[in-house]
């Protein structure tokens, strides 16, 4: 995905979707399955300002709230999320909103996580990424 608009000026937006592609639903109801998504920019952020710092990002960076993807399966739908709208960063006690695009041009990283019924257990379960432009 590249996120540049018909002018060529980065893009506002991202969307992201999901879905679970094979899946056999032999339960009436199954567990919960609990995704989030974290989008990193290429460069670490100043918190304040948004803007980039010299370096490769390192964190986990901005997330969305866990959603329950089965739910979304059982109603035939896929799950979207939009960043910057959908993504905060929690550090050190206190939220901020997600960083424009445009701030940080460069490819961007997109991590699935499967989130337990504790948020602090997580796992990895898949990765892609975009261009801002």
């Amino acid at each position: 995905m590249t996120t540049t608009g018909p002018d060529g000026a980065p893009a506002k937006s991202a969307t992201i979707k999901m879905r679970i592609k094979y899946a056999e639903m032999s339960q009436s109801k199954p567990d919960a399955y609990y995704v989030s998504v974290a989008v990193k920019s290429p460069h670490d952020l100043d918190l304040d300002t948004g803007t980039p710092f010299p370096m490769d990002n390192r964190s986990v960076g901005y997330t969305s709230k866990p959603v329950d993807i089965y739910t979304h399966w059982r109603s035939g739908g896929d799950v979207t999320l939009t960043y910057p709208d959908d993504f905060t960063l929690h550090a050190a006690g206190r939220t901020w909103p997600a960083a424009p695009l445009a701030n940080d041009p460069g490819d961007w990283t997109v991590v699935f996580y499967h989130v337990e019924d504790d948020p602090t257990k997580y796992a990895s379960i898949a990765c892609s990424g975009f261009q801002v432009g």
